[in-house]
């Protein structure tokens, strides 16, 4: 329907009007029935009416955070089997019958281990959910009709 308070009816007349202005090629005459098609040209090859879809939007720190979720995430699962496979060791050679027992280094390595892995399963989960919310806002905050980035990387972090 045609508004004349539109608020953007002056810039679709433009377009309109160096629309009208253009030329347009000329068609191509009708082929006899006896000859077989020809395959279109790069100039006549058909173009889709009307205006062209708007583009997908580019998620781009969406995918910076995606990254640094997974390396979170491998990072505390490495960490994790690291500190399993030392904590197994220790039980089979320092607690064995007979053995003198663990030391305090020996022990220590392992807890230290154990508290960074938690330590990097919360900072991954919290990586993650901001994942999952730049997911859905990136559009909204970064692809504003004609207003530049509102969030961008600075040597601080993102300022918004």
């Amino acid at each position: 329907l045609e508004r004349a308070d539109a608020p953007d009816r002056r810039q679709i007349e433009e377009r309109i009007e160096s629309l009208d202005d253009m030329e347009l090629p000329a068609r191509p005459r009708p082929r006899p029935a006896d000859q077989p098609p020809e395959a279109p040209t790069a100039a006549e090859s058909p173009r889709a009416e009307g205006p062209s879809p708007a583009p997908a939007p580019r998620r781009t720190i969406t995918w910076a955070m995606a990254g640094v979720t997974g390396g979170l995430t491998l990072a505390a699962i490495t960490l994790g089997a690291w500190a399993t496979v030392e904590h197994n060791d220790l039980r089979g050679g320092c607690s064995a019958p007979g053995a003198a027992g663990c030391t305090a280094d020996q022990v220590g390595s392992v807890h230290t281990k154990a508290v960074a892995t938690d330590v990097l399963i919360g900072v991954a989960v919290a990586a993650a959910a901001t994942t999952v919310v730049l997911y859905f806002l990136e559009p909204r905050l970064l692809h504003k009709e004609g207003r530049p980035p509102r969030v961008a990387f600075t040597p601080g972090g993102l300022r918004f």
